[in-house]
């Protein structure tokens, strides 16, 4: 998605008046110019995913887990596939681990698979198959912290609540923090919490996270601002990288020999490491001096 040349000269204005902004509070005015401008973006230039259309809190929540660590683009066929295995939460908690394992298979960080799994037994065993709305009950569950939360309560059930990652970090950053080192986070939760449209905190943040998402194409990087930014490590080569080769090996057999596994991975000496690991996580089962996914 391009940033037009009329919505250029927009952004460039309103970054103008940004700049001259220095107290801590918002005005009215500038509360109301913000939001017309993250709004107008939206509707014009929005991004379509399948997770917006349809939005039960079993299918956001899906999707939210499936988003962390992993960009739109690679969601999408995945999210749909598992949808087709899994629709409802009933029909996720009654899945053994090895189904779910598959079909999480291309999104990497299996461990969130598994633990989608056993919030929903959770769900289905305690709430009645139904997703809790409160912070605290969403926080109990297994894979669910602050941010997915607070992402919850806003897309599936149009709650106001502070959502932070890292396309609205963008936005704010580029926006109102001109020279700073460092952001807190609490200055960063003070400004959105300042300017959160809650009326409508769905369109609202689905509009701060396309506009950051643009602005990054366009070159702006300030998410180093945060305290706690960290760079990506490389994935070629990694320890991720032999964790997955040997995940997709198990996947399409019913049992692979170590020695197997010593090949898919090259030899690679960590490999014993990364079997321990992956049966610790309860993402293997090891029968003798061969593995398999768990059943």
């Amino acid at each position: 998605m391009a940033i037009s040349d009329e919505w250029q000269q927009e952004l460039r204005q309103f970054e103008q008046l940004a700049a001259q902004w220095s107290t801590r509070r918002f005005s009215t005015a500038t509360v109301k110019r913000f939001r017309t401008l993250v709004h107008s973006f939206y509707r014009q230039h929005g991004r379509d995913a399948p997770w917006r259309r349809n939005r039960t809190p079993y299918r956001v929540l899906v999707s939210e887990i499936m988003l962390q660590q992993t960009q739109v683009p690679r969601v999408v066929e995945p999210y749909g596939r598992f949808l087709k295995l899994f629709p409802t939460f009933q029909a996720l908690a009654a899945a053994a681990p090895h189904e779910v394992i598959r079909a999480w298979q291309g999104l990497g960080y299996n461990r969130r698979g598994l633990a989608l799994k056993k919030t929903a037994e959770q769900v289905v065993a305690h709430f009645n198959g139904r997703l809790p709305r409160d912070t605290e009950s969403l926080t109990a569950l297994p894979g669910i912290g602050t941010y997915t939360a607070a992402a919850v309560r806003v897309f599936a059930f149009e709650i106001p609540d502070v959502v932070i990652e890292t396309n609205i970090r963008t936005v704010y950053y580029h926006f109102f923090f001109h020279g700073w080192q460092t952001v807190s986070e609490a200055d960063l939760e003070d400004r959105i919490r300042q300017s959160l449209d809650v009326e409508q905190p769905r369109e609202w943040y689905y509009g701060l996270m396309d506009l950051g998402s643009a602005l990054k194409r366009s070159g702006v990087k300030l998410n180093r601002l945060s305290p706690s930014y960290r760079t990506q490590s490389t994935f070629s080569g990694s320890r991720r990288e032999v964790r997955g080769k040997v995940l997709r090996a198990v996947s399409v057999k019913d049992r692979v020999s170590r020695q197997a596994l010593e090949r898919c991975v090259g030899g690679d000496a960590r490999l014993g490491e990364v079997l321990e690991q992956l049966c610790a996580e309860g993402l293997l089962e090891a029968t003798g001096r061969s593995f398999k996914l768990p059943s």
